[in-house]
């Protein structure tokens, strides 16, 4: 009896000790640099700015894979949500320059949006 009391106790102390090991290990993945980001914010706002649409595309779907692969590396970052946020403007930006009709009536409607070609 004393002894199934003993493995018990030690059974409860073991899981729970695995248990906080695994929530430290999630609270100390490493964050994603600040300047990596900013990187990456600029480098899509100079694809943008490119002089042809071609450019513009390829340089946006680069940005795009950069992206992707930095939040593939730091899936547990704490401000992973930053470069997601990257992502989306890059992906939107894609979905513009990508000058078809299917596009151009999937994309949200805003105020003065009336006179696009359809």
């Amino acid at each position: 009896m004393r002894t199934t009391r003993i493995i018990c106790r030690f059974a409860i102390v073991l899981a729970a000790g695995l248990i906080s090991v695994d929530t430290t290990a999630q609270g100390q993945a490493e964050p994603i640099a600040d300047s990596k980001i900013t990187a990456l914010g600029e480098k899509l706002t100079e694809a943008v700015q490119s002089s042809s649409s071609a450019r513009k595309r390829l340089a946006v779907k680069r940005v795009i894979r950069e992206g992707e692969s930095l939040y593939e590396k730091h899936q547990a970052a704490l401000n992973r949500f930053e470069v997601l946020g990257v992502l989306f403007r890059s992906q939107q930006q894609l979905v513009r320059l990508e000058d078809s009709t299917t596009n151009r009536r999937a994309l949200p409607r805003r105020p003065g949006d009336d006179q696009l070609p359809t």
